[in-house]
Parts: C-alpha cells; structure tokens; sequence
C-alpha cells in the first residue's frame, strides 16, 4: 500500500463533495465510490432508489459536513488549512474489501497520530485501474484547539 499527503485545505465542504461524488459535474463517478467510514457520527451517505425502473445512487453528504464544521467551530488557532486529505492506494489489480479498507484507514490515522479526538471520514475510490481510498480529516483536535 502506498500513501500519499495531499495538499491541504481551509474547507471541508469542497473536499467531502468532490470525493463522495456529490458535486453534478462528478454524478458519473458515484457508482465508483463506496463509503468506507471513519470515526464520524454521521452515517453512510449513500442510498439506493428504483427510478424509472433503474437502480440509482444518491448521496447526501451534508451531514458530514456539519460534523465537520461543527468540530472546528470553537478552534481559535491561528492555522488555515484545517482541512487535510490523505490517499492510500493498492497496486494495480489488488483489491480490498469495505472492513480491510477500514481497518488499514485506522491504523494509518492512528500512525499519523490522529485519534478519536480528530474527526476523519474514508470514501473508496474504484474509477481508475488501481483500488485507492481517500481519507479526509479535521486538523483540529476536539477539546484542545490544536492542530495535529
């Protein structure tokens, strides 16, 4: 598995919308994408409904992003980019099913050094020849007004 540090960001609202498929321009992407989880509250924000006799996709990630903002809310630090984005990705032809996925975005956090006071959420990605999952996080530690 290879890791990968992105560029971080001062909104969270962009980056959950373009990695859970949710932005129109990216409708094409979401039967790619698979919700992995993380250590949010907030469920699963896909849903499935029969629509002129077709299954469709649809996702709702606006609960995610509150919890998101809403963790952040009280932070007084003086850091902008609270919003940071990791990838891990599997060699061409590997495969992971949803618990691998999510047992190995744990113990990546966990080694990051982000724990249940940092608020992380994982999606699959499965639109390109290599299985990757994006991780999106909070920079701010819940209760501490820190950055990890």
């Amino acid at each position: 598995m290879i890791s990968k540090i992105m560029p971080f960001s001062t909104s969270f609202r962009n980056r959950i919308e373009y990695e859970f498929a949710a932005r129109k321009k990216d409708k094409e992407k979401i039967n790619y994408v698979e919700y992995v989880g993380g250590n949010v509250v907030s469920e699963n924000p896909y849903f499935e409904a029969m629509v002129d006799g077709k299954r469709k996709v649809f996702v709702d990630v606006e609960p995610i992003i509150q919890e998101f903002e809403s963790s952040v809310s009280l932070y007084k630090g003086s850091g902008e980019k609270i919003c940071g984005h990791y990838v891990l990705n599997l060699k061409k032809g590997e495969s992971l099913n949803r618990n691998e996925w999510l047992a190995a975005v744990h113990a990546y956090m966990r080694d990051l050094g982000y724990d249940e006071t940092t608020k992380y959420v994982a999606v699959i990605h499965r639109d390109t020849g290599k299985e990757h999952v994006h991780i999106v996080t909070s920079r701010v530690r819940f209760g501490r007004a820190e950055h990890v």
